[in-house]
């Protein structure tokens, strides 16, 4: 896995104007088609900014829930957007298919909050001092 600035130049050349599909942290395809990202911009203009960060999300997170209701992943990450909204995680949620082999983003959105989802897949520890 490369660097934060070499995932982000990457992912900002394939992920500006089509969808993608990318590598998770847990090694399953996910897949955002072109029309289901324009539908994110629409619906979550203060998303658009951060968009093109959506597979840094989705391979490198802080945080991986799976919701207790409908089974799909929420993957959280902060520390990538700035003020006013530096205090959110760009929240991006995946809805797995053919037994977990490969997903789809669902919807992608800015989050102040990590409400208790169900089980916690996955959990960036702070370093050791």
């Amino acid at each position: 896995m490369g660097t934060l600035p070499e995932l982000r130049e990457e992912t900002t050349r394939r992920a500006m104007n089509y969808g993608f599909t990318v590598v998770d942290k847990f090694g399953r395809p996910v897949t955002l088609d072109h029309s289901n990202r324009e539908r994110h911009l629409l619906k979550r203009p203060d998303l658009a900014p951060y968009h093109h960060l959506v597979p840094i999300v989705l391979r490198d997170p802080d945080l991986v829930n799976e919701s207790a209701r409908d089974g799909h992943y929420h993957f959280f990450r902060w520390r990538l957007t700035a003020p006013p909204h530096e205090h959110c995680a760009i929240r991006v949620v995946v809805q797995y298919f053919d037994q977990g082999t490969r997903g789809k983003v669902m919807t992608a959105w800015l989050s102040s909050s990590v409400a208790p989802l169900g089980i916690i897949r996955w959990m960036r520890l702070p370093p050791r001092s």
